[in-house]
């Protein structure tokens, strides 16, 4: 399936180069696209056996999860998690709004607000998730220390127990990778969150004691291990030396011996990006991909890594060997351009999306890993004021039995976590107009 021509790839190509004038260009396009192109539909299905369920429930205007490295769901699929919130779906949040913490059964049924947090985005939420069946962590802001921490919640007892940092990855109830969030919201608002302005302020472009700490959720005890002194030091380039540094998007390996991350340096408004490996306790760093574009990453198993990357002079999907030198394209999904994306259970079918198209629509599509056929099974609207900060990408999510993927969606111009079902998604990707 191809999105994107080739002269709209060279074009995208160019105005990477020049950041203010792509983004410039781009809300000019979807302008002009949003007044010559609309289609009848807001959703729409591929097919008739699947089913599709939104969390709408009244004390909520907006319902969501996050990113799409994480599941709503608990292991046993017997719980699903997520945000509720009354606020202005379209707005950028506001830092003394909190987002309450949804529980309810896996049908969508019976809510149950198990908390509040004051640290969140559109984007990752507060970085809800599971640590185990029946215990969820997620970030807050704590107003009296100015401090942002994570919490642990027994959804049974309701007992809560507060970690001294914020979350950016965790491995089961064991251990977490914390980062600075205040830096994210200078350089990537989009992920960082708004309670602590002055810190935001006095940040420097590169610091020794600024990273990516490694926590022990049992004791809450962490310690630096990465710092981006030691990142910009390391196999060194000469872009790096008057920049502002920052990493993000940490993802731990499935036996959480390792972990990935995104380094990420600015000079002036011009963005440089390289693909990071580290053993867990960070003594052991390898640059996994470097020619300035990574995006989204999944682990496809302990020793290899999908993502959309530049290798080469080209962009796709490409599978990485964490043991090895091996990097290969997935198939030839040039065209398919920049998604979310993550792997089946049985390792079948890769899911992602896209980004919105000249008629605001953003697809779910399906990947099979054995015919290297992709197949648009799913468009959901998207409105022109859902854009920036408050853009909603889909962020697809497996359930723990292949059966269902979770979306945030915005086509009813109410965000809501929607949930699609199928018996089987294999038949699905087989090749459609």
């Amino acid at each position: 399936m191809q999105r994107y021509s080739k002269l709209m790839m060279i074009l995208v190509r160019f105005l990477d180069s020049c950041p203010s004038i792509k983004a410039l260009a781009k809300w000019c396009y979807y302008i002009v696209c949003s007044l010559l192109y609309s289609k009848q539909y807001k959703v729409k299905l591929a097919s008739g056996e699947m089913r599709l369920r939104d969390a709408n429930f009244a004390g909520f205007f907006s319902t969501f999860f996050g990113y799409y490295d994480k599941s709503p769901w608990n292991k046993t699929q017997t719980r699903m998690a997520f945000h509720g919130i009354n606020y202005p779906p379209h707005q950028i949040p506001d830092p003394d709004t909190p987002v309450s913490i949804v529980v309810a059964k896996p049908d969508l049924s019976d809510p149950m607000e198990i908390g509040k947090s004051f640290a969140w985005n559109w984007q990752q939420g507060s970085r809800l998730c599971w640590l185990s069946d029946k215990q969820v962590i997620f970030n807050d802001y704590i107003s009296q220390e100015d401090q942002y921490v994570a919490k642990v919640v027994d959804v049974e007892t309701r007992t809560t127990a507060i970690i001294p940092y914020p979350m950016n990855d965790v491995y089961k109830d064991k251990y977490g990778l914390s980062l600075n969030y205040d830096r994210l919201e200078r350089m990537r608002p989009d992920y960082g969150y708004k309670n602590r302005p002055e810190a935001v302020k006095s940040l420097k472009p590169i610091d020794e004691e600024d990273g990516i700490w490694w926590v022990d959720l049992q004791t809450g005890k962490g310690e630096l291990i990465i710092s981006l002194s030691r990142l910009n030091c390391f196999e060194n380039k000469v872009s790096m030396n008057a920049a502002w540094h920052k990493v993000n998007h940490i993802m731990i390996s499935p036996q959480g011996d390792k972990f990935i991350f995104l380094h990420r340096w600015f000079v002036r408004n011009k963005k440089y990006t390289r693909l990071i490996l580290s053993s867990s306790n960070g003594k052991d760093l390898r640059v996994l991909l470097d020619e300035d574009m990574v995006s989204h990453c999944w682990w496809v198993n302990n020793n290899a890594i999908l993502c959309w990357a530049r290798f080469r002079g080209q962009n796709n999907y490409y599978l990485i060997d964490t043991d090895g030198d091996d990097i290969h394209p997935l198939g030839d999904f040039s065209l398919l351009g920049d998604g979310h994306p993550s792997v089946s259970p049985d390792k079948t079918i890769l899911v992602t999306d896209t980004y919105p198209d000249k008629y605001r629509m953003r697809y779910l599509v399906l990947l099979s890993l054995d015919t290297k056929v992709a197949t648009k099974v799913g468009e959901f609207y998207e409105p022109l004021k859902y854009s920036s900060q408050s853009r909603c990408d889909l962020h697809p999510r497996w359930s723990p039995d292949g059966r269902k993927i979770a979306l945030d969606t915005v086509y009813s111009n109410k965000r809501r976590l929607t949930v699609i079902s199928a018996n089987d998604w294999r038949p699905c990707v087989k090749p459609t107009e």
